[in-house]
């Protein structure tokens, strides 16, 4: 027996309700907590840290450096440095913690917040050559 417009109405609302409810349900019971995941170190800068090498190699460890080379004329101050290139990349866990190679992780440094300014070592050199 078919249904009359008067009973259709409500079959409509409670489909849609289902619908309204079971969505919100889901989309709730769906979410995650954004927990933030501890990163590891890698196979590399464990192998950088420790050592790549057994001690009976005698061979010597890589050490990374950066250097930044500037004209006399447009070298920024040690304190620019500091803030324009160091205070960026503190931000990121891996520059501003103290590796802890054993357990693969890294770990706040015991000394308090590391300052831009402590990370910055500046050298002059004069060359032999005169400039063009």
């Amino acid at each position: 027996m078919p249904l009359t417009e008067e009973q259709q109405l409500p079959i409509y609302v409670e489909a849609l309700a289902f619908f309204v409810i079971s969505t919100v349900f889901l989309s709730i019971a769906g979410r995650k907590k954004e927990t933030k995941k501890e990163r590891r170190l890698s196979f590399t800068s464990v192998g950088l840290g420790l050592g790549s090498f057994p001690p009976e190699s005698n061979v010597k460890e890589p050490i990374i450096n950066a250097s930044v080379y500037f004209d006399n004329n447009n070298c920024p101050s040690s304190q620019d440095v500091a803030e324009m290139i160091v205070r960026p990349l503190l931000d990121y866990e891996r520059m501003s913690h103290v590796p802890d190679l054993d357990n693969r992780k890294c770990r706040p440094s015991s000394h308090g917040d590391v300052q831009p300014m402590d990370l910055i070592r500046e050298l002059s050199i004069n060359g032999d050559e005169e400039p063009p």
